[in-house]
């Protein structure tokens, strides 16, 4: 994890190919975050930003974790 948040640019593409298992969706949250004002981040996808929750499993209510994600993506 350590080496994804340092690297200049990370790519991460064609998110929502499939959901990701909840263990996986708290690691790229935390990828994001320990990236955010620091490091280069592409995120590329083919679905609609509003269908990220179902992507990453999060059910609504939005849980705060999943909020910050979604301003600091679209930030």
């Amino acid at each position: 994890m350590e080496l994804l948040a340092s690297v200049p640019l990370l790519i991460i593409d064609d998110l929502g190919m499939r959901k990701l298992p909840v263990t996986a969706a708290e690691e790229l949250l935390e990828i994001v975050m320990r990236r955010y004002e620091r490091t280069s981040t592409l995120l590329t996808s083919n679905r609609p930003v509003e269908d990220w929750g179902k992507l990453l499993e999060i059910a609504p209510p939005l849980p705060p974790c999943s909020i910050a994600f979604s301003i600091m993506v679209m930030y």
